[in-house]
């Protein structure tokens, strides 16, 4: 299993490139991998969601922030440089489970991680809580036999209060599509009481992962065609209005 780390702060389109190209390359039988990744400010949609019901579209061009569809279901989910992304792309789906077993997996393994810091952490169906408020949140693509199961984890509080742009998070919410699912939220730094860094994030979550299901662990980095996969998706797909802006079953 190759790990890759990439925590410096990119643009959100090119982080959901670069998962796609991953699942891709998997799928045509690359390297199974578990990615690391930070992202800058962005609101990110589920495949299945509208985009207009569930982000307060107007603030969020005033503030800078992009709308991002990605390919895995689920909820809207807010990305910022406190967030530390995990992805892991797996070319056979089968050692992870059924879709509800790999999120099963994959929630065990961040609420590991987080208890590993000393937060008590427990997974839930697509979640991982402290106390009743969502630290993570999980998504899931396969196509064929390959597998992207992926995460956010909040390591940080932002500057920004995500209840101020998703609509989930406010009174009369009324979604079109697939919902996201409003509840509290919290940060590592928050459910300690003391500053978490993104490194010690990623620390805890590389100790976390079961072996018998990932393989031997080693680092390292995009080859050349998964970058350049990515950089073309990142441009036909992640940066496209078409793209980001449609509702419905996409693929």
């Amino acid at each position: 299993m190759r790990w890759i780390r990439d925590l410096e702060s990119r643009d959100a389109a090119e982080g959901l490139a670069i998962d796609e190209a991953l699942l891709d390359r998997a799928r045509a039988g690359g390297a199974d991998t578990v990615r690391l990744w930070v992202a800058r400010r962005a609101v990110i949609v589920g495949r299945s969601q509208s985009v207009e019901s569930e982000c307060d579209t107007d603030l969020l061009t005033r503030l800078g922030i992009p709308v991002l569809r990605r390919i895995s279901g689920g909820g809207a989910v807010y990305v910022y440089p406190g967030n530390l992304n995990v992805s892991v792309a797996c070319s056979d789906a089968r050692p992870l489970g059924t879709v509800s077993e790999a999120f099963a997996w994959l929630a065990a393994a961040v609420a590991a991680a987080a208890r590993r810091l000393g937060v008590p952490a427990d997974p839930t169906a697509r979640s991982v809580v402290v106390r009743g408020a969502k630290i993570a949140g999980l998504a899931q693509a396969r196509r064929a036999s390959a597998v992207l199961v992926h995460s956010t984890l909040l390591v940080e509080p932002d500057k920004l209060d995500m209840a101020r742009f998703l609509r989930a998070m406010r009174d009369g919410y009324a979604p079109r599509g697939t919902s996201s699912t409003p509840s509290p939220v919290t940060t590592l730094t928050g459910a300690l009481g003391r500053s978490v860094t993104i490194e010690e994030a990623t620390a805890a979550l590389r100790w976390a992962f079961e072996p018998e299901r990932v393989g031997p662990a080693t680092w390292g980095d995009l080859t050349a065609e998964e970058a350049d996969a990515a950089r073309r998706l990142a441009g036909t797909r992640y940066r496209s209005r078409a793209w980001n802006e449609r509702t419905g079953k996409t693929s």
